[in-house]
């Protein structure tokens, strides 16, 4: 069995769906936010995804930034810690 990490930094405009696409992929599509406030600094999802057909899986951490360009740097320090 192997155990694999990974990270998926978001960053992008402002109300782009940064957000949505991260609550949907980490609920395996289970939950859509109709209603919720705008990201205000960084979110970090954490996640465990099987590898079909294997034993393997993949640790993957999703960081999820506000739309600003000042929290670019302090996102990729984030994602420097993790791992």
């Amino acid at each position: 069995m192997v155990k694999l990490r990974a990270r998926c930094l978001l960053v992008g405009d402002a109300s782009v769906g940064k957000s949505a696409l991260s609550h949907m992929f980490h609920s395996d599509g289970t939950l859509f936010p109709k209603n919720y406030s705008m990201t205000a600094g960084v979110e970090l999802l954490m996640k465990c995804v099987q590898i079909p057909e294997t034993s393997d899986s993949v640790e993957l951490y999703i960081i999820d930034s506000a739309g600003k360009q000042t929290l670019v740097d302090a996102c990729e320090k984030m994602v420097r810690l993790l791992l």
